[in-house]
Order: C-alpha cells, then structure tokens, then sequence
C-alpha cells in the first residue's frame, strides 16, 4: 500500500479534531486535547512528508511574487510561456519605469543554468524592454554555484545598464513573515528525506 494523499490524511484525523472541538469547555477537555494533539501534529507531518518534492519549488515562485508584489511591483508568472521556455525567465515585476526578470529555482542554480539565465534574460530585456529606464536581472535560489562568477557578470551587465540581483529565500521569508514557518518546516522534511 502507498502512501495516503494529504486528503486521505486529513480525513483520518479529521474526527479526532471534531472529538476536540466538542469537548470545549468540559472537564475533559484538557485530557483529550493531551492525547489528540500529538496524533494531530503526527499527522501533520504525514501531510507535508507526501508532498512532492516540486512543491518546494512551487512554494518559492509564489513567495517570490508575493515578494515583489510587497515591493509594489506588477508581477507576471511566466511558466509555461515562451518567455519561461525561449528566456529562462520565471517571473517578471514592473513598476514605473523598472523592469526585474527573475529566475526562482529550488536548491542549487548551476554555473550553466545561471549563464543560460544571463544570456537569455538579457536578449529579452534588450528586445521587450529597451526603453526600460531601470532594468535587472535577479535570481532567487538556495545558493549559487561557486562557480558561476556572479561578480564578473553583474560587472559586464553593468556596462550594458542591466543590473544583477541574488534574493536569498530567507532573506526573501524575513520579509514575509506569513510564509515563515511553512517554508522552513517543508524545507527540513524535504533536505530529511533526501
């Protein structure tokens, strides 16, 4: 037998929690919610545990839009898109007269994927955005390669008046407190399993 999906989970426990619920404000209900609390919380990380581990990666595009959209941006998720699959870009924020396109990966960004990135990002800006005033580049992943030569890219871009940015997820989190917990608790089940 496979694992339970995170509905069948949820309707396994579902009774204790009503079982809970009913007893407020009875004498047992200290009792109960020391027993049950524990198969709730059990439970709860069944749930996360058999989420797929694309989720983490789900998870950090909507906290990236939710991010730029806290900056007072106008974000556009690409995926799927031409501009996610001829560009490499996953999201792309506008405001005034600004314009960031933004690559979000889970874990690593390798030294290929991030000159892919650069190489592609910049064609779009140039060929969509060249009237642009402010014009960016940013990754939001775990960590870059070693590799990668962020320095020396951002210093080329920079002649090119095309700006680099790396948004650290928990950098990224601080700013979004509501996503804090979640995050963090997904992440250490994911990083356990591997």
């Amino acid at each position: 037998m496979g694992a339970l999906s995170p509905y069948e989970y949820f309707n396994r426990i579902k009774p204790k929690i009503e079982e809970l619920e009913s007893s407020k404000g009875t004498l047992d209900y200290f009792d109960k919610y020391d027993i049950i609390l524990p198969e709730i919380e059990q439970t709860r990380e069944k749930i996360v545990r058999s989420l797929p581990p694309m989720l983490l990666g789900a998870a950090m595009m909507k906290i990236a839009l939710d991010y730029y959209d806290s900056l007072d941006y106008e974000t556009k998720d690409t995926d799927g898109t031409e501009i996610d699959t001829e560009y490499k870009i996953d999201l792309i924020a506008e405001k005034n007269d600004e314009v960031i396109v933004v690559q979000v990966k889970s874990g690593e960004i390798s030294r290929q994927e991030f000159q892919e990135f650069i190489s592609e990002a910049k064609k779009f800006l140039e060929e969509h955005h060249s009237s642009k005033k402010v014009r960016k580049l940013a990754v939001v992943a775990d960590k870059l390669d070693s590799d990668a030569d962020f320095s020396g890219i951002g210093k080329r871009l920079g002649e090119a008046e095309i700006g680099l940015e790396y948004e650290a997820p928990e950098r990224i989190i601080n700013e979004l407190p509501k996503y804090r917990r979640h995050f963090k608790e997904l992440r250490e089940i994911h990083q356990q399993d591997s």
